[in-house]
């Protein structure tokens, strides 16, 4: 039987293949502070699973920025928000019933930070409308616990 694997398996998978890869290269690395979508921020219409599998792999003590900002199309203001849950399937089928705000809509405009404090997977999406569904505004991360070169 035939699988087909969304795009947040392979971001798994990829960044799974990663792991072991640097697991054995002995590498120390300082915490970062990473901007979710790089220049582009945190917005509608950017492949974050993309960029997820592009900047990985991640640590912890590591920290993902969000920056967003409230858009006006005509007379309407468009926010975002950050939300994060334990449970993998739910995100990618932007169900939030289990997810927690971590970002509200107005802290994105100076930059709302999150620590990856622990060695696990983290699973983010925007809680706003379509947003998650039809603007990709979702993706995983797995933090590593730093490789301490012994």
């Amino acid at each position: 039987m035939a699988m087909v694997a969304d795009g947040l398996s392979v971001t798994l998978l990829v960044m799974l293949a990663l792991v072991l890869q640097f697991a054995g290269s002995g590498a120390q690395l300082t915490p970062r502070n990473i901007t979710v979508g790089g220049k582009l921020g945190w917005q509608y219409g950017v492949n974050y699973t993309t960029w997820a599998q592009k900047n990985a792999p991640f640590f912890m003590g590591d920290a993902l920025v969000f920056y967003y900002h409230n858009k006006t199309i005509g007379n309407v203001s468009i926010p975002h928000s950050v939300l994060i849950s334990e449970d993998y399937q739910l995100v990618s089928s932007c169900n939030f019933s289990k997810a927690i705000q971590v970002g509200n809509i107005t802290q994105g405009i100076k930059g709302f930070r999150f620590n990856l404090t622990d060695s696990k997977q983290y699973n983010f999406a925007c809680g706003i409308g379509p947003h998650c569904k039809l603007g990709n505004m979702r993706f995983a991360v797995f933090a590593l616990e730093p490789h301490n070169g012994v």
